[in-house]
C-alpha cells in the first residue's frame, strides 16, 4: 500500500498594534537576516491556533487567548521546496511583556510600520500581509 502525502502546516502571528506588527529578525537557518513574525509548525493533535498561542509563548513570552486570535488567510504554498499549508492569524490583545525568547533564532524584535516594511522581509510574509489588506482569505504560492 502506498503513503499518503503528508503536508506540514504551520502558524503564523500577525501581532498587531496600531498601524505596526511585530517582526523578528530572523538568526536562525532559513531567512538569515530577514524579518519575519512569530511562526511555527504545527504538532501533532493540535489546531493551527493552539499553534499560534503556544508560538507566542515559546517565541515571545506572552499569553494569548484563543477568541483574540482573528484568521488573516490562509497559504498553499511551495517554499524552499516544501510543500506547506500556512495560516497567517492577527491579534491584538495580549498578556504580559514582549520579550525574545529565543535568542538563537532571533536578534532583534521590532513594530514595523505595515506601510514601510524593510526590503530583508521575509517574501511570503510581505505576500501574505497583502493578501489579507486585498481580503484574499485563500491563495496558492510557489507551484
Amino acid at each position: 500500500m502506498t503513503e499518503r502525502f503528508k503536508c506540514p502546516m504551520a502558524a503564523h502571528l500577525f501581532l498587531k498594534k496600531d498601524d505596526k506588527i511585530l517582526f523578528q529578525l530572523r538568526s536562525a537557518k532559513s531567512y538569515n537576516g530577514f524579518w519575519g513574525v512569530v511562526a511555527g509548525h504545527l504538532d501533532g493533535k493540535e489546531t493551527a491556533s493552539q499553534a499560534c498561542i503556544r508560538e507566542a509563548k515559546e517565541e515571545i513570552g506572552i499569553d494569548i487567548n484563543k477568541e483574540d486570535l482573528k484568521l488573516a488567510t490562509i497559504c498553499h504554498s511551495y517554499v524552499n521546496n516544501v510543500e506547506y499549508l500556512q495560516f497567517f492569524f492577527y491579534c491584538e490583545q495580549w498578556n504580559g511583556e514582549i520579550k525574545n525568547m529565543e535568542l538563537d533564532k532571533c536578534s532583534d524584535l521590532q513594530w514595523l510600520d505595515l506601510n514601510n516594511l524593510p526590503n530583508n522581509t521575509v517574501p511570503y510574509i510581505l505576500k501574505a500581509i497583502k493578501n489579507t489588506e486585498n481580503k484574499e482569505f485563500f491563495y496558492e504560492d510557489g507551484f
